[in-house]
């Protein structure tokens, strides 16, 4: 069964909907997981340092990847001088620091049952590895056996490595671990 361009948002925009799909009923007495892929896309607004899911809500995930981010922006900057005119300052606002916006700053949590795989390509021309290293380093002060990273494996371009065999593989496998 398949659910198409459902809004989270109040205004109907195809920029903010989400696509639902079920499989086949099976045999299993009990509900299967939910698996949630969000391609942020160079998410442009809506910095939520201070957003607290409710508990129970933490509680029921059990892994989280996250696969070729950005998570600070004067890091990225760093690296490619050229995105501050194209793309940092139109959607954050001209400034010499955008520390404010690093999720490497917002407070930490209190630890959890969740796993954590980052991913991060080789052959990514867009996002350097020192975001994902940068990220690595942050979650393991929190979850220091709950974390992975696996930067050898991915060798294509950025976006190229969500139809790769080898990332549906990585992805898959770790997956695997919280249904079998």
């Amino acid at each position: 069964m398949t659910m198409q361009n459902i809004g989270y948002m109040p205004s109907d925009d195809a920029l903010r909907q989400l696509d639902v799909y079920w499989p086949e009923q099976s045999s299993r007495s009990t509900p299967g997981p939910l698996i949630c892929f969000v391609h942020g896309g160079a998410w442009r607004s809506s910095v939520t340092p201070s957003l607290t899911p409710a508990q129970a809500l933490i509680d029921s995930v059990k892994g989280i990847i996250l696969s070729e981010g950005i998570y600070d922006i004067d890091t990225l900057l760093a690296s490619f001088p050229s995105y501050r005119d194209w793309f940092i300052q139109p959607t954050f606002g001209p400034s010499e620091s955008y520390a404010k916006f690093s999720v490497l700053g917002y407070p930490l949590r209190s630890p959890s049952n969740i796993y954590w795989l980052l991913l991060h390509s080789k052959g990514d021309t867009l996002v350097d590895l020192p975001q994902t290293e940068a990220m690595h380093n942050y979650l393991l002060h929190i979850y220091p056996e709950r974390v992975s990273i696996n930067t050898d494996d991915l060798t294509d371009e950025h976006n190229a490595i969500l139809r790769t065999d080898i990332y549906v593989k990585i992805v898959s496998n770790f997956i695997a671990k919280f249904i079998l």
